[in-house]
């Protein structure tokens, strides 16, 4: 499947046939990602973003506030829109009703420069039974917001709470970027 974007529209298509046709109503498209979850989050030049389905529909929209216009950056985590503002503060909005609103926010104190999303394969070691855990219908992907500041860590962030889970020295200078490039990088 490749995600081709126009000035108002995405389209996506396979092997010399459209799929699907996506039409944006707002503005102008400046960035489209594919999700591992099977959703298309495109981002439009007004600041909006939207969340599109392997039907083509939208699941939900991020309208502009004031946090909205000045991100720099927007991810999507299953049920979450999580942008990086210019100030180095992140908010983050449920997906959950077609309009998405506030979920919580972080970050005025850390100066983060970029935002990245980690799945990590969550499995029980041991059940509730005494049993081995292997095999387990507990077994479930957790998302990870991964923050890069200016004074050379790197945050790690529950996307659902907000929840700070480690916190780690990675270099003396400012980190500019973080990338996420493999499972185990």
């Amino acid at each position: 499947t490749v995600l081709a974007m126009t000035p108002t529209r995405v389209v996506t298509w396979r092997l010399h046939h459209i799929v699907n046709l996506f039409a944006l109503c707002r503005s102008p498209v400046v960035h489209v990602t594919y999700e591992a979850s099977d959703v298309v989050l495109a981002v439009s030049r007004d600041h909006s973003a939207r969340l599109f389905g392997s039907d083509g529909n939208c699941l939900c929209t991020l309208l502009p506030d004031s946090a909205v216009s000045r991100m720099q950056k927007v991810v999507y985590a299953p049920g979450t829109f999580i942008g990086l503002l210019g100030s180095g503060e992140v908010f983050a909005y449920t997906t959950a009703r077609t309009t998405a609103s506030v979920k919580y926010h972080f970050g005025a104190d850390k100066t983060i420069n970029d935002i990245e999303l980690c799945q990590v394969k969550v499995t029980r070691e041991v059940a509730d039974d005494g049993g081995d855990g292997v095999g387990n219908d507990d077994d479930k992907d957790k998302c990870y917001l991964l923050c890069a500041t200016a004074k050379g860590y790197v945050f790690a962030y529950d996307t659902d709470t907000a929840k700070e889970c480690a916190a780690q020295s990675v270099h003396k200078d400012a980190i500019s970027h973080i990338l996420r490039c493999g499972e185990r990088t």
